[in-house]
C-alpha cells in the first residue's frame, strides 16, 4: 500500500469515527501532522468518556499484512497501548468505487484483547481513570502548539511520544524550519526537565550541517482544585486542568543553564 493510499484509508477511518460519534463527546488525538513522524505507533487514538482507545487501521483484504510486514510496529502499538492504559483495537477497512469504508458495523472496531467486535460501553464508565504520562505529554504539546500558532508560526509535524524528541516541527514567521522540544511535568513539579538525550540530539543535528533552529518550552499541568498549591492530586481523564508554561527559549540557551537537568 502506497503512502497516499494509506492516508486516504486513514482519513476515511477517522471521518467515520467522528461521524458515528456525533452524539458522544469523542476526542480525536491523531492528525495528519502526527502521521508524518510515525509516532505514536497507533494510527488513531480517541477518548470517549473516561476511556482511551488505540486503533490499528488495516485493509480487510490483507487484515494481517501490516502486522506481518512490520512486526516491530505492531508490537510497539500493543506495548504503547498498555503503557497508555488504552484499549487496542483493529479497524478493518474495505475499498470500493466510492472509496474506503469500515467493513464492520457502527464504529467498525475490533477488540484485539477480547478477539471480538468492540463492545464500546463495556469499557466506558463513570469511574475516574488517571491520565497516563503519554496523555499528559500530548496535552502539553497541544498547549505549546497554540502558543506557536498564536505567534504566527505554522506547525508542520507533531510527535506525542514522551520518549522521543523533538515534539514539534514548525515554520516560523521567517519561513525557517524549526523544532520545539516540549518538556512536560505534573504538579508538584512546576518546571519540566530536558529530555536526557537533548544534548546528543542537538549535536547530531549540527554534525549533519543542518540549519534547523531549536527551542524548548516547559509546560506543567495540575488538577483544577490544586492551582499549583497544596497537596498534589492525580490528573484524571476528562477532568479540568490548569497549566503553567514558561516562555519559549532557544535550545542552546536552555542547555547552557546549570538547572536544565535538575
Amino acid at each position: 500500500m502506497s503512502e497516499q493510499e494509506f492516508h486516504d484509508m486513514w482519513q476515511a477511518a477517522t471521518n467515520h469515527l467522528i461521524l458515528e460519534s456525533e452524539n458522544e463527546p469523542l476526542q480525536i488525538f491523531i492528525t495528519a501532522k502526527h502521521l508524518i513522524s510515525g509516532k505514536p505507533a497507533a494510527h488513531q487514538i480517541f477518548l470517549l468518556g473516561n476511556q482511551l482507545f488505540n486503533v490499528w487501521i488495516v485493509d480487510i483484504e490483507e487484515p494481517r499484512k501490516t502486522a506481518e510486514t512490520n512486526p516491530k510496529d505492531f508490537d510497539l502499538f500493543l506495548t504503547e497501548s498498555e503503557l497508555m492504559n488504552a484499549v487496542p483495537c483493529m479497524m478493518p477497512m474495505v475499498h470500493n468505487e466510492q472509496g474506503w469504508k469500515p467493513s464492520m458495523e457502527e464504529l467498525g472496531l475490533y477488540d484485539i484483547n477480547k478477539n471480538c467486535p468492540l463492545e464500546l460501553y463495556y469499557y466506558v464508565g463513570g469511574e475516574h481513570i488517571e491520565m497516563s504520562d503519554w496523555e499528559v505529554h500530548d496535552f502539553c504539546i497541544q498547549m505549546a502548539c497554540k502558543v506557536l500558532e498564536k505567534s504566527g508560526n505554522v506547525v508542520s509535524e507533531i510527535c506525542s511520544d514522551p520518549n522521543s524528541i523533538p515534539s514539534i516541527w514548525f515554520y516560523n514567521t521567517e519561513d525557517e524550519f524549526c523544532y520545539l522540544i516540549v518538556g512536560s511535568a505534573k504538579y508538584p513539579a512546576s518546571i519540566a526537565k530536558l529530555h536526557p538525550s537533548t544534548a546528543s540530539f542537538v549535536s547530531a543535528l549540527k554534525d549533519t550541517g543542518s540549519n534547523f533552529i531549536g527551542y524548548f518550552i516547559s509546560v506543567s499541568a495540575c488538577a483544577l482544585e490544586e492551582s499549583f498549591e497544596g497537596q498534589a492530586l492525580p490528573l484524571y481523564r476528562g477532568q479540568p486542568m490548569i497549566i503553567n508554561q514558561d516562555d519559549i527559549v532557544p535550545i542552546e540557551e536552555k542547555l547552557a543553564t546549570t538547572s536544565a537537568y535538575e
